[in-house]
């Protein structure tokens, strides 16, 4: 037995607290993209497209529009590491996953 797709709408009933976990969820993955531009230079900054800390500050991951540049980003953040820990406040064993955007569409890790 196939279980009905419940709308946004009820869903939202169903758990109330749902929407604004999801607002503070986004609007930390925001902050979180800014600081990490603010760091960056010129077009390594341009090339970001998302960021989010996950594993209680352990793990950040950045999201980036194409493979040359998850290189160039990922060498980037690696040498101020320490900064970005410092910034964002995250743990000092916080490790930097850098994922290419049209990869994670296509279904590739």
């Amino acid at each position: 037995m196939t279980k009905k797709p419940l709308s946004i709408g009820e869903l939202l009933a169903k758990e109330p607290g749902r929407l604004k976990s999801l607002q503070a969820g986004a609007k930390q993955a925001e902050s979180t993209l800014d600081a990490l531009k603010s760091l960056l230079a010129g077009d390594l900054s341009e090339a970001l497209e998302g960021a989010t800390v996950r594993d209680d500050g352990r793990k950040l991951e950045v999201l980036v529009g194409s493979t040359p540049s998850a290189t160039r980003v990922r060498f980037a953040l690696g040498e101020i590491h320490h900064l970005i820990q410092e910034r964002l406040g995250l743990s000092e064993s916080m490790r930097i996953h850098v994922r290419v955007k049209s990869q994670l569409k296509a279904g590739a890790r």
